[in-house]
């Protein structure tokens, strides 16, 4: 385990590693900045330790006790603690935690690793393991060729958290192992997946884009595999020409070779390409999605949106309009909360999060929360709000720290209360009932 100045050595190297726009966005300041709310909130391991989380101070101007102890995820305390005035971009905040995760769990802690064969391939396809393709959940059936070639092709997957990924792994006839597109949902996974074929001594894609044109593995382009096909071929990244349109037994990774293309979504084609939504053969520019699937212009634009988030095209329902920009659905999950007030959406680092765990945006939580000054969480404002000594408390820590005097209905601090025949009083009724039962003493 790392000492807490560790840790925080650990926050700032990772910050220089995975924000890419550090040195134009920040300077001196902003690292002293950093530094200080680190040591402020004294930022340690859990006392459970949980990978991906990390323990802090509520409110640092009290004691460190476990009393004073939470802990959350290390991206929403970067995000509320540690940089909550600074501009950095969500995308940006979960590469910066899975980097400080991996360096202070260690990668055997945080990431699985499996590589599967056979019919697990096609499992991991249905179970989207890297996200959803032309090839995942109920289209998972087109991968019967991977589950049909165990020794030709094997399926590596990766999972982080809540994130997973997933590449093919090709077995060719010149002795070489190949990594194929990396298909995930984080960043950090990518390169996971990347050091460990590198330490594998695998071959890597020049590229993990979409296919344009003829593919290389570190350069290679003459790289085939014999494969025993059936009735149905997927959809290819890599190693998606041929030059026998009856068998599809030998895939290559040019077209030197053959000309015909593992490029539909739905099966082999022997020319041209259809519409995956309208089923047209399609007339003019050709327009593919992040799976693969072939679109006219038309159905694209009216299926498809550009998230700024991931900077990919995704399907245009479940995506979400906030901040002039679209969200995709997973983005929307992983960025955005929604207003229990209001039911907007809004990110999640300018939301306020009550006592619940619910969020609201700005606007309905000046009107609708109010803050404990004991217990340093919001509450609805319906729960009852009193200023005590100076102190603000709401709802249950007010009846809990706090009471009711019995003659003027102040709320006092409980440990200042005085009890007189069976009822409480703040200390000036007390001493006033005390001097008048005094009076009625002596008059008698």
């Amino acid at each position: 385990m790392k000492t807490r100045k560790e840790i925080r050595e650990v926050i700032i190297n990772s910050l220089y590693r995975t924000y890419r726009e550090f040195t134009t966005h920040f300077n001196g300041d902003a690292i002293r900045y950093i530094r200080r709310n680190i040591d402020r909130y004294r930022l340690a391991y859990p006392e459970a330790m949980e990978v991906g989380k990390i323990s802090f101070l509520n409110n640092p101007d009290k004691p460190d006790t476990s009393k004073n102890r939470l802990r959350n995820t290390i991206r929403r305390v970067l995000s509320r603690r540690i940089t909550p005035d600074l501009n950095i971009t969500e995308k940006s905040y979960s590469a910066w935690a899975d980097d400080i995760s991996l360096a202070l769990y260690g990668v055997e802690n945080c990431i699985k690793f499996e590589l599967l064969k056979g019919a697990d391939v096609t499992t991991a396809y249905k179970n989207k393991i890297g996200g959803k393709s032309c090839m995942t959940g109920d289209d998972a059936y087109k991968t019967e060729a991977y589950a049909n070639n165990p020794d030709k092709v094997k399926l590596l997957t990766a999972k982080f958290g809540g994130n997973s990924a997933r590449a093919l792994v090709w077995y060719t006839e010149q002795g070489e192992v190949c990594l194929d597109r990396i298909y995930k949902d984080s960043e950090t996974l990518l390169k996971a997946m990347q050091d460990y074929a590198k330490g594998k001594s695998w071959l890597l894609r020049s590229h993990n884009n979409l296919p344009s044109g003829d593919v290389d593995f570190n350069g290679k382009t003459d790289l085939t595999v014999e494969l025993d096909v059936g009735e149905l071929m997927p959809y290819m990244d890599s190693f998606r020409y041929t030059d026998d349109c009856e068998s599809h037994s030998t895939i290559t990774l040019n077209t030197e070779n053959g000309t015909f293309c593992f490029d539909s979504t739905g099966g082999y084609l022997p020319g041209g390409e259809t519409c995956e939504f309208c089923g047209e053969v399609i007339e003019g520019e050709v327009y593919h999605n992040n799976y693969g699937d072939s679109y006219c212009e038309y159905c694209f634009d009216d299926n498809y949106i550009y998230c700024d988030c991931c900077e990919e095209y995704q399907d245009k329902e479940g995506a979400v309009y906030c901040n002039c920009q679209y969200y995709c659905e997973n983005c929307a999950g992983e960025y955005l909360e929604r207003c229990e007030e209001c039911g907007e959406y809004v990110l999640e680092r300018e939301c306020t999060e009550d006592r619940h765990g619910d969020y609201y945006c700005e606007d309905c939580a000046d009107r609708e929360l109010a803050y404990c000054e004991c217990c340093g969480e919001y509450h609805y404002c319906a729960d009852i709000v009193q200023q005590v000594d100076g102190v603000v408390y709401v709802g249950e820590c007010l009846t809990d720290n706090c009471f009711e005097c019995e003659q003027c209905s102040d709320w006092v601090a409980i440990e200042s209360r005085k009890e007189h025949e069976g009822n409480y009083y703040c200390e000036e009724c007390y001493e006033e009932i005390l001097e008048e039962e005094l009076e009625n003493t002596e008059v008698a």
